[in-house]
């Protein structure tokens, strides 16, 4: 069983890992304006990736929520509920006084969702089930 958690995690960092290598490729193709077909490729390519890898952390995320504790679950949309309205007040109030011809409703109310979901909700990617206890552990 501990074999398989290591396992898991070394897949994990390796992962991550892989996707940083991409990313610095990614921005040395454009950083020298390479504009050949297989740069083309992969840049599509990388973000086809970074996509997926996108869609499968809500998933874990949504899975991982639905399964908590109420009391956990109350604090985590408490915490986003707040961070939303915060984010969403100091945004208005930046965008007022900087660009008041300028108010766009749509960004004003769509990246704050994001940052707070990421703060509030972000830990769930990497949280690790809980072993039963067995009968020599009690």
């Amino acid at each position: 069983m501990n074999r398989i958690r290591r396992s898991r995690i070394s897949l994990l960092t390796i992962y991550f890992l892989l996707l940083l290598a991409g990313l610095i490729l990614l921005l040395v193709l454009v950083y020298l304006d390479v504009g050949s077909r297989w740069a083309i490729i992969y840049a599509v390519s990388y973000f086809a990736v970074l996509l997926l890898s996108l869609l499968y952390s809500v998933v874990v995320v949504i899975m991982r929520a639905v399964k908590l504790p109420w009391p956990d679950l109350r604090r985590r949309l408490l915490t986003f509920l707040v961070t939303y309205s915060s984010f969403v007040i100091i945004n208005l109030i930046f965008t007022y006084f900087s660009h008041p011809s300028s108010v766009n409703l749509s960004r004003l109310l769509l990246r704050p969702i994001g940052i707070a979901l990421g703060l509030s909700f972000f830990d769930l990617i990497f949280m690790r089930r809980k072993r039963p206890l067995s009968e020599d552990d009690r």
